[in-house]
C-alpha cells in the first residue's frame, strides 16, 4: 500500500514540517494611528460613553479619508 512506502518508522511517524517565513514587515504609521482610533472607539464604547466613541470614530472615518485623498492607497 502506498502509505507503507516510507524508508524508515521515523518518516511515517514524524512531526509536520515547519515553514519558515520572514517576519512581516512593520505596519506603516498610517495604519498604526488607524488602529489606534480603532481600539479608543472600542475601549469608549464598552464602558458605555456611546458620544466619546462615536467621535473616535468620526476621527477615523476622517482620517481614512484623508488618507485615500493624497493618493496613499
Amino acid at each position: 500500500m502506498f502509505w507503507n512506502n516510507h524508508k524508515n518508522e521515523k518518516d511515517r511517524i514524524g512531526t509536520l514540517p515547519i515553514y519558515r517565513f520572514p517576519p512581516p514587515a512593520p505596519a506603516k504609521k498610517e495604519f498604526n494611528a488607524m488602529f489606534e482610533l480603532l481600539k479608543d472607539a472600542e475601549k469608549y464604547d464598552r464602558n458605555e460613553d456611546y458620544d466619546v466613541s462615536d467621535m473616535a470614530l468620526k476621527n477615523l472615518s476622517d482620517y481614512i479619508i484623508k488618507y485615500i485623498e493624497n493618493g496613499k492607497v
